[in-house]
């Protein structure tokens, strides 16, 4: 990951941690947040597939500094799914079984669409984002009205 890749993801980072901050205050419903946080993820490891990869599965060919700079952003990211399953499953609207088990199964099928995407493909970023979400959703099992 050359040094423009680095800023990117960096740039990136922010801009989701700002969406994050302005979203969480005006979406007080778990499922809501948690469906926008789900897709805007994916549509991330979408338009940025090539990025991700590197970060994820060639994590050793990175030099310090930027493994460093994947360690935080992954931290953080973490911690928006799990501040989220934690405070979904308080206010009763997410029922599930083990939170730490459940957040790493729903990153790695998030993280896993830089695998496969292809701007080629039949569906964008955005489509992708939105579809994933609803798998999301129905693995943190909110509960029905």
């Amino acid at each position: 990951m050359n040094q423009f890749k680095a800023a990117r993801a960096a740039e990136e980072q922010k801009l989701y941690q700002d969406w994050h901050d302005r979203y969480l205050a005006d979406t007080p419903v778990r499922v809501e947040y948690y469906r926008a946080l789900a897709a805007a993820y994916v549509r991330c490891n979408a338009r940025m597939y090539t990025t991700v990869h590197v970060a994820t599965y060639e994590f050793d060919a990175l030099d310090r500094r930027q493994q460093r700079a994947v360690v935080a952003i992954r931290q953080q990211v973490k911690q928006l799914f799990a501040d989220c399953l934690d405070d979904g499953r308080a206010r009763g609207e997410f029922q599930f079984r083990s939170a730490p088990h459940l957040r790493v199964a729903i990153m790695s099928l998030c993280t896993s669409v830089s695998q496969w995407f292809s701007v080629k493909g039949a569906l964008t970023p955005e489509q992708l984002g939105d579809l994933y979400a609803e798998y999301v959703l129905k693995m943190v099992g909110p509960r029905q009205a």
